[in-house]
């Protein structure tokens, strides 16, 4: 009796098993473990995925090279850009900021005409995440936007603009270190992520315009 038992007990334990095996192998091929691809400063990086308007971009289609990361603080950033206004500092939302700049150099390697999304870049440290600011990067470049056409082997620079606050950090201590952190641009997350390691920013301080 007890073999037939245990005979009933391991059959029902495969018959449970296989379909939750192929359900794992359905989930598994459905959504592939990510890999993730970092560059260096001044090293040419490519990236694939989809961007922002559906479309697909090939790897290898686009080159992005990081020349320069650098962050000035509120007082400085008016200086840069005349007439510029923060109204969530304005309005005492938040009581400080960093605007964060990155140089950077876009190449179409393909041979045929590539719109490229700089939108879907972001700068990323540790848990904080943002996206580009529009309004600043279309003053700052005089571009209209935020997708830049390149022909076969054309190479275009831009300043990606991203802005962060100060109590987006923990404490008042991790923000006076805003710019001692690392940070990374990502090109691009899904379904793999490529991205640059920017490192820490060159400071220009909350007073004064950009080094």
């Amino acid at each position: 009796m007890r073999k037939a038992l245990s005979i009933i007990v391991a059959a029902a334990c495969v018959a449970v098993a296989v379909p939750c095996g192929f359900r794992i192998e359905q989930v598994n091929a459905a959504y592939p473990e990510q890999h993730a691809y970092a560059y260096s400063m001044g090293e040419e990086a490519t990236y694939a995925g989809q961007n922002s308007s559906g479309g697909d971009v090939g790897s290898g289609l686009v080159t992005v090279k990081a020349l320069d990361f650098r962050s000035i603080g509120y007082e400085g950033l008016k200086k840069m850009v005349l007439g510029y206004e923060d109204s969530l500092i304005e309005e005492g939302t938040f009581g400080d900021m960093r605007a964060l700049f990155v140089e950077v150099k876009i190449e179409n390697a393909s041979s045929n005409t590539q719109k490229v999304h700089v939108r879907d870049y972001h700068l990323e440290s540790g848990a904080w995440h943002n996206g580009l600011y529009a309004p600043l990067y279309m003053s700052i470049n005089e571009d209209p936007s935020t997708m830049v056409d390149l022909a076969p082997g054309e190479k275009a620079e831009r300043t990606l603009v991203y802005l962060i606050y100060d109590t987006q950090m923990n404490n008042q201590a991790d923000w006076s270190k805003v710019e001692q952190r690392d940070y990374s641009l990502e090109l691009a997350l899904y379904p793999d992520k490529y991205l640059i390691d920017l490192g820490i920013p060159v400071a220009g301080g909350a007073e004064g315009g950009v080094a």
